[in-house]
């Protein structure tokens, strides 16, 4: 005689009882904590939904949070970018100051591998991660949230209200260029975007947008991803468009629109003016110097590891810390 297997239930999560009532699982998870933040209201509906779906907390899986590893995942786009090289290395410098080590995962823009790398970080059970995130990406934090491990966001934001983010703010940075290009009675300027389902992409497209229209200034504007290539395309394109002063929108693009300048013979700082992205040691060698926007790479490092070991040791920690960009003005933004 057979017996039909017994069919297991699977057990209720965070996530089914945010679909269930229309709510996001950082919103769940703070009502079922009684957190004071959220309204009475709220908190009766996710607990009368919980109780309906028969939702257990995973005390098991809380009770291993609680043992520590002192390793944390560290999360970034792309290595071969020096900007995210560099923010790597700030953070294991902190990290490696508190005894903590690291793990790597380098996921290429790509969100499925954004993904697996947050699994990874899971299963080998770090205290902790610092990601740079996708947005295409965020059902992965959401389990993450769901599994009580602490994220913090760096140089991108996520939109999960439990997840503290350190970002730059790119306005200062670019104003100031683009009053420094203005200076050239005779500069049409060109912005090098970055990708627009990024956070960063997005802010400082509408950022320069603003900025042009503020300055009633006509801004011809080339859309990429982050990297060398798309950088180059677009410099070429502005080229022929009749662009005399180019803003890089990354480290990456900066680098192609140089590559695109020389290979034609056109001068920076005289033929044509450059204000480039991220404060990297090879942009000082160029010559002229170039011009740059600093977002201040090495203190956002140590300002995420920070606010994650805050959240490690039980305190409140803001929703997000913003650096101011910073300028700095050298020989590139000049037209003959």
């Amino acid at each position: 005689m057979t017996h039909t297997p017994i069919q297991r239930r699977r057990p209720t999560t965070l996530k089914d009882i945010a679909s269930e009532i229309g709510m996001s699982v950082s919103t769940v998870s703070r009502a079922l904590a009684d957190n004071p933040a959220i309204s009475q209201d709220t908190r009766d509906t996710v607990r009368e939904a919980a109780q309906r779906l028969r939702y257990r907390p995973n005390n098991q899986a809380a009770s291993l949070r609680k043992q520590r590893t002192n390793i944390i995942g560290v999360a970034i786009p792309d290595i071969e970018n020096p900007f995210f090289a560099t923010l790597a290395s700030a953070i294991q410098q902190s990290a490696r100051a508190k005894g903590f080590s690291i793990l790597l995962g380098n996921t290429e823009e790509n969100p499925e591998l954004l993904a697996k790398s947050i699994e990874m970080f899971a299963n080998q059970r770090v205290d902790g991660m610092i990601v740079v995130p996708h947005d295409e990406a965020q059902e992965i934090f959401e389990d993450a949230v769901d599994e009580g491990i602490p994220i913090v966001a760096v140089d991108r934001r996520l939109s999960i209200p439990t997840v503290p983010s350190v970002v730059s703010d790119p306005k200062p940075g670019f104003a100031a260029a683009m009053d420094a290009l203005l200076q050239n009675p005779n500069a049409t300027i060109g912005f090098l975007a970055g990708p627009q389902d990024t956070s960063t992409g997005l802010e400082r497209f509408k950022v320069m947008q603003q900025l042009a229209h503020d300055r009633g200034v006509e801004l011809h504007i080339e859309h990429g991803g982050y990297n060398q290539r798309d950088g180059y395309a677009g410099t070429v394109a502005m080229i022929e468009a009749g662009v005399n002063a180019i803003i890089g929108g990354d480290a990456m693009l900066t680098m192609g629109a140089i590559q695109a300048l020389c290979e034609r013979n056109i001068t920076v700082g005289r033929d044509c003016a450059v204000v480039g992205f991220d404060e990297l040691p090879m942009f000082l060698y160029h010559n002229p110097p170039l011009s740059t926007i600093d977002q201040q790479v090495s203190l956002m490092g140590k300002e995420a590891f920070e606010l994650l070991e805050e959240m490690l040791s039980g305190q409140h920690v803001p929703a997000s810390k913003v650096l101011p960009t910073i300028m700095h003005d050298r020989g590139s933004t000049t037209l003959a």
